[in-house]
């Protein structure tokens, strides 16, 4: 499948409110495209609805070294108090 495929369905679980999907669709990703934006920050927030907090911030982050004007990473990480 595509990364734009997975990346996808990814939201759209977790939308549907399945978070485990959604990360196991953004990893998928990132083990083929280790510097996808848009994969990190759905991991990310995948992350965060299962209040994996730290994991989440450290996605964030990277989100931030990939593109540093990302608001959606920044408002993220100032919610989480990072």
């Amino acid at each position: 499948m595509k990364p734009g495929e997975l990346l996808f369905r990814g939201e759209l679980a977790l939308r549907l409110g399945h978070p485990e999907y959604a990360a196991a669709a953004a990893r998928q990703v990132l083990a083929e495209l280790p510097g996808h934006v848009k994969a990190h920050g759905l991991l990310g927030q995948a992350l965060l609805d299962r209040d994996f907090l730290e994991e989440a911030a450290t996605e964030f982050r990277r989100v931030l070294e990939l593109d540093p004007e990302n608001v959606v990473a920044r408002s993220a990480l100032a919610k989480l108090g990072f």
